[in-house]
This record gives C-alpha cells, sequence and structure tokens, in this order.
C-alpha cells in the first residue's frame, strides 16, 4: 500500500559501518516525521552495518526501519531497486551511507512535492564534508570538491532531460527526492553498469518524463574519503563516464535532436578535457564518433564529426592546399 505523504528512505550499505550510524541519526532528526528507512546491504562485510541499523530501529519504534541483505554482491543500482521495491511512500529519498542530511532536508523537497505536481525529481546543494565531518575548504580529489556541491537552475526546470543531457546539472545523490511511480515506470536505476553513472542516467531518465526541481540551498552533507568513488576517478575513467552516460540514455529514450546535441557536447568535451594527453583525449573522442556509426546513429555520428572539425579548424574555415 503506497502512502502519498510517506517518504522511504533507502540507503545502500557496502563496506561503510563506520559511517552508517551517524547517517542514520541525521534522519532521526528530521522535522518532516512521516518516513521510513530501508537500508539495503549489499553483501559486504560484518562491519557494523545490520547492529547500526537494528540499534536505529530500537529507538524509533514509530517508524518502519527495515534491513535487507543480498545473498550476493550485486552493486549500488541493485541496492537502491531492492529498497524501491519494498518501499511504501510515493516519494523516495535516496542516501548513501557516509552522508548526512541538515533536520530540514525531508521537509523542504516534500514541500516541493505537494507544491508541484509534475516534479518528479527534487535535489538541492550539500556542503562537502571530510571523513571527520569537518568541512572541505580546500580542493579535495579528482574533481576538486570543496565547499558546495550540486548546481542547476533553482526552481523547476521544465527541460531537465535537456540539461541532464547535456552535464548541465550536478545533483549530489544524497539530496536527490524521486517520485516512486516514475521510478518503478523506467524500472529502477540500471544495473550492470562498467561506470558509476547510474544516478546521471536516472536524472536524464526523470527529466524525461516530468519536471526537475533545484533547490539552491544545502539541506546535506557530502562525505569524500579515501574509499570514495569520486576520489578514485582518472582522466580516461572520466571521459568514459560520459561517453557510457550518453549511450546508455540512447539506448533507453530513443534518438533525437537533444540526443545529438549531447553527442557534440561530450565530444568537444573528450577533446578539450584539461587534463589527459592530446593522444588520449582524441582516442575517447574518436571513440564516440565510431560507437556511433557502428550503433548506426548517423545523425549523432555527424553531430561528434562536427565537433572534431570545429576543434582542428576552430576559426571555422578549413585548411586548403594549393
Amino acid at each position: 500500500m503506497i502512502s502519498s505523504d510517506l517518504v522511504s528512505v533507502i540507503i545502500p550499505c557496502y563496506k561503510m559501518g563506520r559511517f552508517v550510524a551517524e547517517a542514520l541519526e541525521s534522519v532521526g532528526k528530521q522535522t518532516y516525521s512521516n518516513w521510513e528507512v530501508l537500508a539495503v546491504d549489499d553483501c559486504g562485510p560484518e562491519d557494523g552495518t545490520r547492529e547500526a541499523v537494528e540499534a536505529f530501529a530500537a529507538n524509533h519504534p514509530e517508524h518502519r526501519v527495515e534491513f535487507l541483505r543480498h545473498d550476493r554482491n550485486r552493486g549500488v543500482s541493485a541496492a537502491r531497486n531492492t529498497g524501491i521495491r519494498a518501499a511504501q511512500g510515493s516519494v523516495v529519498a535516496l542516501m548513501d551511507s557516509d552522508d548526512l542530511w541538515n533536520p530540514d532536508h525531508l521537509a523542504l523537497h516534500m514541500e516541493v512535492f505537494q507544491r508541484e505536481s509534475d516534479v518528479v525529481l527534487s535535489y538541492s546543494q550539500a556542503e562537502t564534508i571530510d571523513e571527520n565531518g569537518q568541512l572541505l575548504t580546500k580542493p579535495t580529489g579528482f574533481y576538486n570538491f570543496h565547499g558546495l556541491a550540486g548546481n542547476g537552475i533553482p526552481g523547476k526546470m521544465g527541460d531537465g532531460y535537456f540539461r541532464a543531457m547535456m552535464v548541465w546539472i550536478y545533483v549530489p545523490v544524497s539530496t536527490a527526492c524521486l517520485s516512486r511511480e516514475m521510478l518503478l515506470e523506467i524500472g529502477g536505476f540500471q544495473e550492470g553498469m562498467k561506470y558509476q553513472i547510474e544516478d546521471w542516467v536516472m536524472w536524464a531518465r526523470a527529466g524525461k518524463r516530468g519536471a526537475i526541481h533545484f533547490l539552491e540551498q544545502p539541506t546535506a552533507r557530502y562525505r569524500i574519503h579515501p574509499q570514495s568513488f569520486s576520489n578514485r576517478q582518472s582522466v580516461s575513467g572520466a571521459i568514459d563516464n560520459h561517453i557510457e552516460f550518453v549511450f546508455t540514455v540512447g539506448d533507453h529514450e530513443g534518438r533525437s535532436h537533444t540526443l545529438s546535441q549531447a553527442m557534440a557536447r561530450i565530444t568537444t568535451r573528450a577533446l578539450n578535457y584539461p587534463r589527459g594527453s592530446l593522444a588520449l583525449r582524441m582516442k575517447f573522442a574518436a571513440k564516440i564518433f565510431l560507437q556511433s556509426v557502428i550503433r548506426g546513429w548517423w545523425r549523432q555520428a555527424l553531430a561528434a564529426a562536427e565537433a572534431w572539425r570545429q576543434f582542428l579548424f576552430p576559426s571555422g574555415v578549413e585548411k586548403t592546399t594549393a
């Protein structure tokens, strides 16, 4: 049975036992009190996760708090999908087990859902913190995180699909609240992806089905530490993220003018990436064009080729020989 004002908090857990209790505590401090928690252990080691969830449940008997465990490691998308299927709320609030929420996080996002019936994704900014919970003031990790994370056009974006495809929005996962109906309609998060970009794919697919809303204020704290995926990124991985993202969304949502624009953008981005050798960047840009041709995506291949032309001849005038 689905409750229209219940929020289902989905927390995938894997090797983050030292942070789980603090994450749960931040859920327990929410000013919006109609929530349930589904913590999904993705067959991680015995690191105290189960004990933390059971202790939290005992301290909050008025709430449904479930500990679910996979019998084998299936990845973060599968863990989130397990939670989504077990959820009873109309809104799903994502939370990584090493992050934290501010007390007004759920209240602010539920106000959006109750006011805007066409919104399927609401997100906000997050303060970046280190493994000890201290605010990051200096660039940290591959993406130089510090200060606030999260961007977009404040308020409701009717063109969310386009903005997501162009990577013009950045959604800190632990700030995202989504319509469960929409999640079930598209089959949840993409599983089995080579790169951890299932969240990018989700934001784009959500934007195809409804409005995206951005709160330009921090409602969560995003923890950067040695085990963080963002802290283990590489130049080749960062470019490949974008390639897999665009092709995956194209497979799901079909070819369109927006997809062509996205193809041109990632080709340009690969060629002009601020890090990595020119040979490496050209290799990835060529990969985008060739994969488009192999799939028979001719319009998208032409968009990638045009990005190549503009890179080789930035003045807009091709060189000729006498």
